[in-house]
């Protein structure tokens, strides 16, 4: 039986090829959208673990994902510096631009270095809030101010004396900020989960119209089974192993064309991917399911054939 699969598979190598470059398609749609939110994600995460202020002071929309503004006062520093609870205050001004590998954007962070380092316990080589200032013509301006709470302090009761005193003003912890990727973009998870449903609904119609030409292509052996004794289970199981075994070759191909096109984009373009195991069984289990259902319909059409109408077929 397994020889009579290999050998049909061979025996059609262009109706092969397509069904597996469907199931491929839909694999790698999958991996490569999600391996890049995830990777966003992760990527912003990281950056906001490294800074220790715990509040984030700005004007309502002057930061958003993909721009930001300088429209804050360098004073409201000073102001903060003065309230119950604050231990020092930092404002950042922030230009998010088109890359120039001509695909993505890049975040560019002015500070005055000394009080950023110290502020967050790290080293910086340089950074200079008055040089971006200056570029962006926003003298004295921000776009948000980071907020140092004292260590015996409880940063909710500091955040909430700060809109007392600065009403008007957005007040979000950085953790919030600083968030999954999924989060601040509208619709995200909704977009994955009805890419998932397209990649699945792409690979059961491919593997579906071709298992439905083959099966059309190969009536009189069929006809031939069935006369040598051949149960409708026999039949079914036959054409199902045999969409299965393009589903795994064409979920293998997604995978191997989803790492290279992940690596590539990263190069060319600086985006990163990070794959996971969640999405990776959710794309298997696309392949997989997407083939099996997608030859169903034809195997069952199959099996219901009648032995002698079949011998007799042209």
């Amino acid at each position: 039986m397994d020889n009579l699969i290999r050998s049909n598979i061979r025996q059609r190598p262009v109706r092969t090829l397509v069904s597996v470059a469907g199931i491929a398609l839909g694999v790698s749609l999958v991996m490569l959208f999600t391996g890049l939110a995830r990777g966003m994600s992760n990527d912003l995460q990281r950056r906001g673990s490294n800074l220790r202020a715990e509040i984030i002071f700005t004007r309502p929309g002057s930061m958003q994902l993909t721009s930001s503004t300088a429209n804050l006062s360098t004073k409201y520093a000073d102001l903060l510096k003065g309230i119950e609870g604050v231990e020092d205050a930092l404002p950042v001004i922030v230009n998010v631009l088109q890359s120039n590998r001509r695909f993505g954007l890049e975040r560019i962070e002015g500070v005055d270095w000394e009080p950023f380092s110290r502020m967050n316990g790290i080293d910086l080589v340089a950074g200079r809030l008055a040089a971006m200032q200056e570029a962006f013509e926003a003298r004295d301006k921000a776009t948000y101010i980071m907020v140092k709470v004292r260590g015996s302090s409880d940063k909710a009761e500091v955040a909430k004396r700060i809109a007392e005193q600065l009403p008007g003003n957005k007040i979000q912890f950085t953790e919030d900020v600083f968030t999954s990727i999924e989060q601040n973009i509208p619709y995200l998870p909704v977009f994955l989960r009805v890419l998932v449903g397209l990649a699945a609904v792409v690979s059961a119609l491919v593997v579906m119209l071709a298992m439905y030409t083959t099966i059309t292509e190969r009536t009189r052996e069929i006809g031939i089974l069935k006369a040598l004794g051949a149960s409708r289970g026999f039949i079914i199981g036959l054409i199902e192993k045999e969409a299965l075994l393009i589903s795994v070759i064409g979920l293998l191909a997604g995978f191997l064309l989803s790492f290279v096109a992940g690596y590539l984009i990263h190069q060319f373009y600086g985006l990163l991917f990070e794959f996971s195991w969640s999405w990776a069984l959710t794309a298997a289990a696309i392949g997989i399911l997407g083939g099996g259902l997608g030859a169903l319909y034809p195997a069952v059409r199959a099996s219901n054939l009648d032995a002698v109408s079949a011998l007799a077929y042209e």
